[in-house]
């Protein structure tokens, strides 16, 4: 059994194990930030990077339509951003609704993967 203590100096509350005390409890997680301009920069070039490397494929449309079944619900989401095109606000991110288009290109927070992409030799 745990305690919950809830401070509204926290941003999450504290949880309390038997034989600790408040002050002995871990501090609470870092809240995810979102990344910076710098951080999106790099982000963006990274992305561009893999993709022409790799032949600049696309995923197919059902795909992306998988993709944005799982980005549109997410917390880190916000679809009215960039002039409708969103942005996600998940730190290692930054992106627009186009990165789902990007085979080469993963969720950072796991949630889907990049796509296999097979190059003739």
């Amino acid at each position: 059994m745990s305690l919950r203590i809830i401070r509204p100096d926290l941003a999450v509350p504290v949880v309390v194990k038997p034989g600790q005390t408040a002050v002995d409890a871990p501090p609470p997680p870092e809240p995810l930030r979102e990344p910076t301009v710098a951080e999106l920069a790099v982000n963006f070039t990274g992305a561009m990077g893999r993709w022409i490397k790799a032949g600049v494929p696309v995923v197919s449309a059902e795909a992306y339509a998988a993709r944005s079944a799982i980005c549109s619900p997410c917390e880190h989401w916000d679809g009215r951003a960039r002039l409708g095109l969103g942005k996600c606000k998940a730190p290692g991110c930054g992106c627009t609704s186009l990165k789902r288009w990007l085979a080469t290109e993963s969720c950072p927070l796991g949630k889907w993967p990049a796509t296999p992409v097979h190059q003739a030799v």
